[in-house]
Parts: structure tokens; sequence; C-alpha cells
């Protein structure tokens, strides 16, 4: 199964804006007790129903992610479908993921094929698709330490009213001598779930000593190009949980999008070992409604060419 989808957590920080850091990080025990509810909640929840909004400016790593819907139900039913941006066509593209308990479903509409394997039993196996801390923390990892590692300090800040509920702000200083970046993390008071994922990054002003006279420029030499400022960036994700909405059993019943078709894999035509085709290596796909050929061997093939040509008698 070929699935690609850029991830966001531990990418949005650019690496080369973190210092190693020599001691631990500083996290006042306040804002560790609140990341600490956030896992337990996530971890702990039996149902979720959430709807992610993505923001993106300056010059941030690309990702392309527009929006998401995510639906799970415990032990392993899954619903995530995933909006991104396509820089082959106008059109956003589609992921979308189901899990209905028995079979996995996955499709990417630039594929234009989905697959299907058996169900994981629990979503402990759904960790290829942690690509946000939420995500990270429903399958049991542990995202807050990896965000952790990269701050220089981790305390509250101002609470906030988000969604007409207020959330707890945790504030990871990731930022350099050369440039201040913050991580915030907006966490409710109520579930403990995340509300806002906001990253912001800014270089520094910084002295810059004065250059001497330059000399003139020899023949057939040409000036060296200006430094060019550098752009600030900003990369946010708003959470929109859904409350007190029962889900119906359909939700986790995988329709296959239109115009998609299965995926076949086959092998080559020459297969020493001959039989019927099955999943093996993925050659190719075979378009709905074909059958599988049989695929003769290549020593059968050879066996019957060596054979003389005789009428049978009557």
């Amino acid at each position: 199964m070929n699935i690609i989808i850029t991830a966001l957590i531990l990418t949005v920080v650019p690496a080369s804006s973190v210092q190693p850091a020599v001691d631990p990080p500083a996290v006042d025990p306040p804002a560790a007790r609140v990341l600490e509810s956030m896992l337990r909640a996530y971890r702990g929840a039996h149902r979720l129903e959430q709807e992610t909004a993505y923001r993106q400016d300056g010059d941030t790593p690309g990702s392309g992610m527009m929006r998401s819907r995510l639906i799970v139900q415990k032990p392993n039913r899954l619903f995530l479908e995933i909006i991104q941006k396509s820089a082959d066509r106008a059109a956003p593209l589609l992921s979308r993921f189901v899990c209905d308990g028995k079979n996995f479903y996955s499709y990417q509409e630039k594929n234009g094929w989905y697959a299907k394997e058996k169900a994981p039993k629990d979503f402990k196996d759904f960790d290829f698709l942690a690509m946000s801390v939420e995500m990270a923390a429903i399958t049991g990892n542990d995202p807050v330490q990896g965000l952790v590692k990269q701050a220089r300090s981790v305390k509250l800040g101002e609470p906030a009213t988000i969604d007409g509920e207020m959330a707890d702000l945790v504030v990871f200083d990731t930022g350099s001598a050369e440039r201040f970046s913050e991580l915030k993390l907006y966490i409710n008071r109520q579930d403990h779930l995340l509300r806002r994922f906001a990253v912001e990054t800014r270089f520094l002003p910084k002295a810059i000593p004065a250059k001497p006279e330059a000399a003139p420029l020899a023949p057939g030499e040409t000036a060296s190009a200006p430094d060019l400022p550098q752009t600030p960036s900003s990369f946010s994700y708003d959470v929109h949980v859904m409350t007190g909405r029962e889900q119906t059993k359909n939700a986790f019943t995988w329709v296959a999008p239109d115009g998609s078709f299965p995926y076949q894999q086959y092998q080559p035509f020459l297969n020493g070992k001959g039989g019927k085709v099955h999943p093996a290596t993925p050659d190719g796909v075979m378009p709905p409604g074909i059958t599988p050929m049989k695929i003769i061997s290549i020593q059968d093939l050879t066996k019957s060419a060596q054979k003389p040509n005789q009428k049978k008698k009557k």
C-alpha cells in the first residue's frame, strides 16, 4: 500500500532553528500538568469526532493541508478524511481512511484507486496516520516529549476563549539566538482536548558590522547579490470537537469515491511458478471489472512448443 501524507508533528519547527540542548528544557509544573491531562484525555477517549481547519503563511515548509475530519471509536473503528492542496492542479486532493472494525480501506485521489486490508486490532497500528498531536496521542504515542525536546522552555501563557470555552495555553519556546520561534497549544479546560495548534517563527534583527569600502571590481567580475530579508512564517490549525452528537453505525461504512477502483497487484507475465494472479509486488493496476487472468509459466510454454502437432485418432 502506497501512502504519502506530509506529517505535521516535529516538522513544523525548522531543524536549523533549534540548537542542541545541553540540559533538559525547563518545563513549568503547571504546564506539565495541563499537557499530561491532554494525553490522558486522548488515550482514554472511547469516541471522538472533530473537524480541523489549517492555516499557513510565509515561508513555512508546506504540508499543503487545508482541512480534515476525524471520527474514532475504540477499539479500532476510524474515519479520517484529509483535503490537501495540489501542485499539479487547481482543485485540492482527497485522501480517505476508513476502518469498520473488520476491514481497513485507504484511498488517495492522486492514485485513483483504493486498497483494502484486514483491520488492525487497536489504534496502535494506525500510528502511520499520526500526523497531528491528537492522532499521535490516540495511537498511544507521546507527541509531547518530541515537542519538549525541541524547546528551550515550556510554560503556561494567558488562557483564551476558543469556541466559547476557556482553554489553557502552553507555550513552547523553540527559538534560538538568531530566530524567534514559539509553539502554542490551546487545551480546553473541560475535556482537556486540543483546540488550537500554532507555530510562529521570525528572524531576530542583529547588529551588522560595518563593511569596509568595497574595492573596485576587476574586469569581468560581478558584484555579489545583496542579502535578502528573512520572511516571517506561521502555521496553525483549529480543532472543532463535536460534542453531544451520537455517532451512527454508518459513520465507519466504506463508500468508494466516485471514479475510484480497487487496487489489484499482479505478477509479471513471465512468472516462473505460474498460477493465478495474487498480491505480490505492485507491478501494475488492473482496471475495474477485469477478472484476473491465469498466468502460464515460461517452463510450461516451452514444453508446449516442443511437442509435435499430432491429430487425435478417431
